[in-house]
């Protein structure tokens, strides 16, 4: 059965602010992009399509933060998972919680101190 999502409004092709979006959804379906990055800081269950053939650039599905969609007709399958499976939501919701600890929230620092400490490594490094 073929369902058209955008005719539904379950899927947007088009450019639009993204944050209601995420907000909204229920599972975030993405290539590599930031936005699966912000899909997880929400709280959001996340599938990765990548149909490259090439190693994933963003480590989500590494991490257990994100189920993998690696060939043509695995997405339904990985959609369903994300949203019904209690078991998948669970070891999505502990591979988000990793992924936000080692790459978005540091408690002992504040957002200033890691911006500025990464501009003096990036400056150190191009010395």
């Amino acid at each position: 059965m073929n369902i058209d999502l955008v005719s539904l409004g379950a899927v947007s092709t088009i450019d639009e602010p993204i944050h209601p979006l995420l907000m909204a959804a229920d599972v975030v379906v993405t290539q590599m992009s930031t936005t699966g990055t912000e899909a997880l800081l929400l709280g959001k269950p996340l599938v990765i399509v990548n149909l490259s053939g090439r190693t994933d650039t963003i480590s989500y599905v590494k991490y257990g933060a994100a189920l993998g969609v690696y060939r043509s007709g695995e997405a339904a399958n990985a959609i369903e998972r994300a949203l019904n499976d209690e078991t998948t939501r669970r070891t999505l919701a502990e591979g988000r919680e990793r992924f936000t600890r080692d790459f978005a929230y540091r408690p002992e620092r504040s957002s200033t101190e890691c911006i500025v400490n990464e501009i003096y490594r990036l400056v150190q490094t191009k010395s």
